[in-house]
């Protein structure tokens, strides 16, 4: 894995004084509203925040698969606006804090969307490294928490399943494995149960159910990881996504391979772009896999990007500075666009021959 100190923009002490900031706002704010990201490490870091920190912040969900100021719900008498793990970029973020009166807008993220300033709490815009802050659960953990609040058992499973969410069985490779093997110890919950605890609470947004995100909010931060497991809302939710994926006509079909880069097709009105990319991951290890995916009941194409060796962070500077709706990471990165609007594989491939490290 690259160095992360190599990468490195910013200080420790910078990052640590920025998220103090936004600790010291939780704590201070009054009421305040929480949007989150729809996915395993968005869910579980709403729910620390409620549980440790902010236990009469209110929860919302953008528009699921809209990363822009508009998807965020408009709400009233709010004091404060908390954007959790949903990698706006800076200049939607601008937008947003336009729209409200709100006294204070603060994040905590991991994505690479640009955004700095005294009330963001995001190693990754800093030029830390994925390796080091792979989840958002682990920022909250490791610069947000006081040690008390992050040594609590409940906390630091939902601390591992968002690191899990993210990171699925690549956690082996990472430096939280043994945080995530010592905790499951502790707790008695397998690994195993810690990723379907993160497959339950993803059923939701891949069937865009933004209700279903929302109580699954609501779940983990009254009764944690184990709640999850014992909802039978959310094996019900579960249960419904696998009745429609065998009813669907779901499927991948390869398109090119032009070395290194393997480009696929998804077909599903399922929002499942993420879910089906990692696999095709790990099944070409080496390569920069790139899957199309046109989704329809969101008039939307998402062209997922994602390698394990190769770093894409300079791919998601090239897209966002040509006017393109990219947010991501170290190794994965997500293209938006109107359906039928979207790059072709040769402009793709073309760009990305140019970023690509």
């Amino acid at each position: 894995m690259t160095s992360s100190s190599a990468m490195r923009t910013h200080s420790l002490s910078e990052l640590r004084e920025a998220c103090f900031n936004v600790s010291k706002a939780l704590k201070e704010c009054g009421q305040a509203a929480l949007i989150h990201h729809w996915d395993a490490d968005g869910i579980f870091s709403a729910a620390i925040i409620k549980k440790a920190l902010a236990p009469e912040a209110i929860t919302a969900v953008p528009e699921i698969g809209n990363f822009s100021a508009e998807a965020v719900p408009k709400l009233s008498g709010i004091n404060a606006l908390g954007i959790i793990d949903y990698g706006l970029p800076k200049d939607e973020v601008s937008k947003l804090m336009s729209y409200g009166s709100y006294r204070r807008v603060f994040v905590i993220d991991h994505h690479a969307s640009g955004l700095k300033g005294k009330h963001v709490c995001n190693p990754i815009s800093l030029g830390f490294s994925e390796v080091e802050y792979p989840s958002t659960t682990w920022v909250i953990k490791e610069l947000i928490l006081s040690p008390d609040a992050g040594n609590e058992l409940s906390v630091k499973l939902m601390v591992a399943a968002g690191v899990l969410g993210d990171l699925g069985l690549r956690y082996v490779s990472f430096p939280q494995k043994g945080f995530i093997e010592l905790v499951a110890k502790e707790s008695g919950l397998p690994i195993a149960s810690l990723l379907e605890a993160v497959d339950l609470v993803d059923s939701c947004y891949r069937l865009l159910d933004p209700e279903c995100v929302s109580e699954a909010v609501n779940i983990a931060s009254s009764g944690g990881v184990e709640e999850v497991l014992r909802s039978e809302f959310l094996k019900g939710k579960r249960k419904h996504l696998k009745d429609v994926l065998r009813k669907s006509s779901s499927g991948v079909k390869e398109v090119l391979r032009r070395d290194p880069y393997v480009v696929y097709e998804l077909s599903s009105d399922l929002y499942i772009t993420s879910y089906v990319g990692r696999d095709l991951a790990t099944e070409n290890p080496g390569k920069v896999v790139v899957l199309y995916h046109r989704l329809k009941p969101l008039n939307k194409t998402y062209i997922y990007v994602r390698s394990q060796t190769k770093r894409l962070r300079e791919c998601i500077h090239l897209f966002g500075g040509e006017g393109l709706e990219v947010g991501g990471k170290d190794k994965v990165f997500v293209i938006t666009s109107d359906l039928g609007k979207e790059l072709s594989i040769n402009e793709l491939i073309s760009k990305l021959r140019r970023c690509v490290a």
